[in-house]
């Protein structure tokens, strides 16, 4: 907070270099505008059950003074000691790198603020700011996991040694190093199991390609002989589709009329049905259907109902001439022999 407000030129307001105006000096409104603004900030970085100890203080100033007072004095030795064993006992625990770093930078910062270095002579400064940096870099390398003991080892024998920001970064390279390692591990490791998910799990019966076929359903059609099909849906019967490939059913037509074709599969009771051996058929009826689908898949107009009766009385025809021809020449003989006659 105190950062925010320096760095808005309002600083003055909380150390009293702005010091309260008089009410009759002209400029008094200005200062009370400025430093209600500045209140407003410190109020509003509390929480609720710290707004009411601070907030009927009159000043910036006040308030301040009052938070300073109440959370630090400058020679608490008891946060100094906290944040020595926080800074102490911190460990990376498997979080990454640069997060733990982050938590112990801030500790030490803190004991910086709140434990500065009391020595007159600028030697003597320059003497204990190394042996402290010594030390953090030590308290960085012993919270580190158990994997970066090889690096640990390397930087405490590096020559000249190296500072906390260097010891940070030369323990981040080898992070980074590690990680992309294990990914490149990881993702070949993923590659080779997905290679074999996809050829499917080992079976002591077969192949999984032979387990699957075992699996599905086996149709079969009594009308043309073919698979994955069966009578009730079987495109000769029920017509073919608009989108079906006609190439297809020339190639396999072949098969399937031998197959419908063979004595061991006659036509019982068919109805509305097309076959090419009469031998199998014992009745006729005339057909309730006026349409039929041809193989190419074009339907064509049923002709059966007008040549039916025609048929029918070109049999009888026929039958009279073979079989009662004798009673038909006898007339005609007598006939034609008395036209000699006369």
């Amino acid at each position: 907070m105190e950062i925010r407000i320096a760095t808005r030129g309002k600083l003055g307001y909380l150390t009293g270099s702005i010091a309260m105006l008089a009410e009759s000096a002209p400029t008094f409104d200005a200062w009370t505008t400025e430093n209600l603004r500045v209140k407003g900030w410190l109020i509003d970085s509390m929480s609720p059950e710290l707004m009411s100890r601070f907030i009927r203080l009159r000043t910036s100033k006040e308030i301040w003074a009052a938070i300073k007072k109440v959370f630090y004095d400058g020679s608490d030795e008891s946060q100094v000691y906290e944040l020595n064993r926080k800074a102490f006992t911190l460990k990376q625990n498997g979080q990454p790198v640069s997060k733990y770093y982050s938590v112990l930078q801030s500790l030490f910062q803190e004991l910086d603020h709140r434990d500065p270095p009391s020595m007159v002579c600028a030697a003597d400064t320059d003497a204990y700011q190394k042996k402290l940096n010594r030390l953090r870099v030590h308290i960085f390398l012993s919270g580190l996991d158990p994997e970066f003991d090889q690096v640990r080892s390397e930087i405490l024998r590096k020559e000249p040694k190296l500072d906390l920001d260097q010891s940070f970064a030369y323990v981040r390279r080898d992070a980074q190093q590690r990680a992309n390692f294990t990914g490149a591990a990881a993702s070949l490791d993923a590659t080779v199991m997905v290679a074999q998910r996809s050829k499917g799990p080992p079976s002591s019966h077969g192949s999984s390609s032979t387990q699957g076929v075992k699996d599905k359903p086996i149709f079969k059609c009594t009308h043309c002989g073919g698979s994955k099909h069966t009578r009730e849906h079987c495109y000769e019967l029920v017509g073919f589709p608009s989108w079906w490939d006609h190439s297809k059913n020339k190639r396999s037509g072949h098969k399937a009329l031998q197959a419908s074709a063979t004595p061991e599969t006659p036509l019982v009771s068919a109805s509305d049905h097309m076959t090419c051996d009469s031998n199998k058929i014992t009745s006729l009826s005339p057909s309730s259907q006026s349409v039929v689908s041809n193989a190419n898949g074009s339907s064509s107009p049923l002709l059966d109902k007008v040549l039916y009766p025609l048929r029918i009385h070109c049999t009888r025809i026929r039958y009279l001439l073979c079989h009662h021809w004798i009673l038909i020449c006898y007339p005609l003989r007598k006939l034609l022999m008395l036209f000699l006659v006369l």
